[in-house]
């Protein structure tokens, strides 16, 4: 019985022995796979002339050296600028963090412009929340374009040329792409500008004349000859056909702040997610995926195959956003009478000569539209010595801003699609040239109606955005890029026109409504043909009561007892919003002066006119 015991003793202690010698060389053998990577890793950098500094990632589920937490320390091995750069909170990406130049330039007086600028222009007079600036959107795609770069040099970090320089002016190029954009968005130089005769100026080239007065005005250094011009390429954007003049094995990097080739890019990404956002809409595709899983093949980032429906529903979302948001009838309404009121206060204060020096264009932001609905009032002596027909000018242009901010729109007197077979056969393109004012309401003059023809295209030109985007099927090294099947792309609904041609008429006055709708209506079946279908949104209401409630002015319909909201509140439908039930009166009173009802927490409500 002693020798089995003794025997089961031993047994148990090789078993120990045996444990603890295979976790010793497991632990080895662990050690020096990390001593390896480090190793290939500090050869990498060597030859960039950087020195890596590697955080684990112990939030992943499996343990790997992310270079999403690598960071670059260029200058000295002892650098921490990266891992002390300050982060910022955003409502669309969370916490981000710029690169640590672009941090520094962030505080310049051009870039710090931006948050005087909409990034949607007048959209907030129809989505209320939409009035978020285009500095918040500027840093996004800075952080967005520093992630794609991590992202694909973690996933191909001995494929890649890639520089620290690379990295700092692509970041770069995304905070500073908008430093050109004028008041009211885009309508500033597509509307504003070309009606005071400004043809050939676009908010490209003076972002880059801004870039070049802001590197100069505030004595920043680093940036170079050869970096400048890469910078501004990055922000036009460079043709397919013009990227075999630049460095091999670069030619990647314009796909990443404005793509030319095939339109997915960082600026997209973001200004899709946050304005969706801030308009209280989703969008039906994840950037976050088209982020995690490009590669570059053959010096262009590419996707994989799985993610063919995903690409293909950023075209289409962009393009709902385009119809449903940035070109919405209401809000196209409200570009046209700021235009205007624009227009009618350059006559006086002549403006619109400010905008080839970046010195003079600094000064150009949305508070011009402020400064011109108040000019009398802030500016008396100079109103004053103004002619007598300077002062009628500025205050038409004073009146057209008050009749916005009370919600009293241009009427939309009719929308209506081009069908989609006379933009396939060309028909549409030798319509174009009838479509004017003379001949779509001639019974009203010119001055009294304006015509919108809205163009959407899915990509460049028309044509399919998938044709020019490349895809690949291996996940590992040296995959190939081959075009996408497009008969994978499954439920996608794909139109057989990539051109997408909305026609409306405004009227400037209520006035001339029912003359507008009825003459666009037989002008669009006579054209376009009987089945056309012509959408006219219903006229707006008669004045109702006003009430106050708690301090507040609300509508109150005089046809129910009942109380609408009416602080600038409108659904994109043109409706208005559900009604608020109260309590009937007890007593109803029939002078119509003021009307006391009893309601939960001693609530008064007093009302203008009778009936109520």
């Amino acid at each position: 019985m002693v020798v089995v015991a003794r025997s089961g003793q031993v047994i148990v202690a090789l078993n120990r022995i045996i444990f603890f010698a295979h976790s010793i060389y497991t632990y080895c053998c662990e050690l020096r796979m990390l001593t390896l990577q480090q190793k290939e890793d500090s050869d990498f950098f060597d030859k960039l002339g950087m020195s890596p500094q590697i955080v684990i990632n112990s939030s992943h589920q499996h343990d790997h050296i992310s270079l999403l937490n690598t960071k670059v320390l260029p200058e000295t091995p002892i650098d921490d600028e990266w891992l002390n750069a300050a982060t910022t909170a955003d409502a669309v990406h969370g916490t981000i963090r710029l690169h640590p130049f672009c941090e520094r330039v962030r505080f310049t007086p051009q870039v710090q412009r931006l948050g005087h600028l909409r990034q949607l222009g007048g959209a907030f007079h129809v989505f209320l929340s939409a009035d978020h600036k285009r500095l918040v959107h500027s840093l996004g795609v800075s952080h967005l374009c520093t992630e794609m770069l991590w992202g694909l040099w973690d996933r191909q970090k001995r494929e890649l040329d890639l520089e620290a320089r690379d990295i700092r002016n692509v970041a770069l190029a995304g905070l500073c792409h908008d430093l050109g954009h004028g008041p009211l968005s885009h309508a500033f130089e597509k509307e504003f500008l070309k009606r005071r005769g400004h043809q050939g100026w676009t908010h490209e080239d003076m972002s880059i004349k801004m870039l070049e007065y802001m590197l100069e005005d505030n004595n920043i250094e680093g940036i170079d000859k050869s970096d400048a011009r890469f910078i501004e390429s990055l922000i036009k954007g460079v043709k397919p056909s013009e990227r075999p003049k630049w460095e091999c094995g670069k030619r990647f990097l314009f796909d990443i702040v404005s793509n030319d080739q095939n339109g997915i890019d960082m600026d997209r990404a973001d200004y899709m997610q946050r304005d969706a956002l801030q308009c209280g809409q989703r969008i039906g595709c994840s950037f976050q995926d088209v982020m995690s899983y490009a590669r570059v093949v053959d010096d262009q980032i590419c996707y994989p195959l799985r993610q063919m429906n995903n690409v293909w529903n950023v075209y289409r979302e962009r393009v709902r956003l385009f119809q449903d948001i940035y070109t919405h009838r209401r809000v196209k309404a409200v570009e046209l009478m700021t235009v205007d009121a624009l227009v009618l206060a350059d006559q006086v204060l002549g403006f619109s000569g400010q905008i080839q020096r970046p010195q003079d264009f600094m000064s150009l932001d949305d508070g011009l539209i402020s400064a011109i609905a108040s000019y009398e009032r802030t500016h008396p002596e100079t109103f004053q010595r103004l002619s007598g027909s300077d002062q009628n000018t500025l205050k038409e242009a004073e009146d057209l801003l008050k009749r916005l901010g009370s919600n009293d729109l241009y009427d939309c007197c009719g929308e209506c699609e081009v069908p989609e077979r006379m933009l396939l056969d060309g028909t549409w393109e030798r319509l174009r040239a009838e479509f004017r004012c003379d001949q779509v309401v001639p019974q009203l003059l010119p001055t009294d109606i304006l015509l919108d023809e809205n163009r959407i295209d899915y990509g460049k030109g028309g044509m399919d955005p998938m044709a020019t985007v490349g895809f690949y099927t291996d996940e590992g090294i040296g995959c190939a890029k081959l075009s996408g099947n497009l008969s994978q792309l499954q439920g996608c609904n794909r139109p057989n026109s990539f051109k997408v041609r909305t026609l409306r008429v405004f009227a400037r006055k209520h006035e001339h409504r029912h003359s507008a709708i009825a003459a666009f209506q037989e002008w669009c079946r006579s054209r376009l043909g009987p089945e056309v279908h012509v959408r006219v949104d219903a006229p707006a209401k008669p004045h109702a009561a006003t009430c106050i409630v708690n301090g507040r002015k609300r509508i109150a319909d005089p046809l129910t007892p009942r109380m609408k909201y009416d602080i600038g509140r409108t659904s994109t439908s043109g409706v208005s919003p559900p009604p608020m039930p109260l309590k009937k009166p007890k007593k109803e009173d029939v002078a119509g002066t003021v009307l006391a009802v009893p309601t939960k927490g001693n609530l008064l409500v007093a009302f203008s006119e009778a009936g109520m």
